[in-house]
């Protein structure tokens, strides 16, 4: 069974009829061809949301924080290259649900930013929700007139979060398509709770393997107090990353496995960072890769104090460290349990 209630074929005919007929009328009878609008329901049955059309769909995995790795199922309709309407959710892990939701929203502003846009506008709205719009005079190199306007709701219900969006390419369009658009939404029931994961018990053979892979990571981590210079990080580097990967070999999939990969991997990234901003000529640009890429992983900030915004390298040595830090604390609480 699909997600979308499509008409029988007699129906829409009557439909497509009665939109060529109203579209010659008056805007009365404009406003009434939006009952024609096609309903998407959730799998879940949580929610019910309209489009002007049957729309895309697809799930695609985030690649920002706090979101990284969680699945967002996504419903996308383009209407002659005019309007872009968008429907998402996901489920927060743990660790997202658990944050304050202004910290969360925060997330979702740089987010918006990484893509070019820049928030003109923001309110919370009376029903719990929060509105944004946004307009892309962001260039990476300069700024410009704006050449789109997004407006957005994002709603939070138990450790769901729903963004609705509409993308109109005249910045200067009127908000009555996406004002419709969101007042389609219906929240039908609570969102069901995410699943517990199930942890395995490891082996005492893959307990050794941890502990040794956490012994050589720590390593790393002490790098962050003595500061050694871009040649020795490395090296150090490629000898833990040999030694960490010999012992995770020694692994099985399991929350101990992945803590250990991820902390190795900020390592990584760590190294990718710091070679963006070397020589005199660098220019780490936040909207250019890899810089775009990690600061959406780790929420690195960013410099906007000039026309190009720049991603802040103290701030992301500091911030990837942490982040590494943090997946070695984990993987060191659950090897205790």
């Amino acid at each position: 069974m699909g997600f979308v209630h499509y008409s029988s074929a007699t129906s829409r005919r009557l439909i497509l009829l009665t939109c060529i007929f109203l579209s010659l009328t008056d805007a009365a009878g404009a406003a009434q061809a939006r009952e024609g609008w096609h309903a998407v329901n959730g799998p879940d049955g949580d929610f019910s949301v309209e489009f002007p059309a049957p729309p895309a769909s697809e799930t695609i995995i985030s690649e920002q924080l706090p979101f990284i790795g969680q699945k967002m199922f996504l419903y996308s309709y383009k209407v002659d290259g005019a309007y872009m309407f968008t429907f998402n959710y996901k489920d927060l892990s743990a660790k997202a649900a658990s944050m304050e939701r202004q910290q969360v929203l925060a997330e979702y502003e740089r987010g918006l930013f990484l893509d070019a846009w820049s928030v003109v506008k923001r309110e919370k709205l009376p029903d719990g929700g929060w509105q944004y719009e946004a307009v892309t005079p962001l260039q990476v190199g300069f700024k410009s007139p704006p050449e789109a306007r997004l407006r957005t709701r994002v709603y939070f219900r138990g450790s769901r979060m729903y963004t609705l969006a509409v993308l109109s390419h005249d910045p200067n369009s009127p908000a009555d398509q996406a004002q419709h658009f969101f007042s389609t939404l219906r929240f039908l029931k609570a969102p069901p709770p995410p699943p517990t994961p199930r942890r395995r018990a490891l082996t005492a053979h893959e307990v050794a393997a941890a502990r040794g892979a956490l012994k050589s990571l720590r390593r790393l981590a002490a790098a962050e107090a003595v500061t050694p210079d871009y040649d020795e990080y490395t090296k150090l580097l490629l000898e833990v990353k040999g030694e960490v990967d010999d012992y995770l070999s020694d692994m099985g999939p399991g929350e101990v496995r992945d803590e250990i990969s991820l902390a190795l991997e900020a390592y990584t990234d760590l190294r990718v960072a710091w070679n963006s901003t070397r020589g005199f000529l660098a220019v780490p640009a936040a909207l250019y890769q890899p810089q775009r890429t990690l600061i959406a992983k780790y929420g690195i900030p960013i410099d906007v104090r000039g026309d190009i915004p720049l991603m802040n390298y103290q701030g992301a040595v500091s911030t990837i460290f942490k982040a590494a830090r943090e997946h070695i604390n984990r993987a060191s609480a659950l090897l205790a349990r």
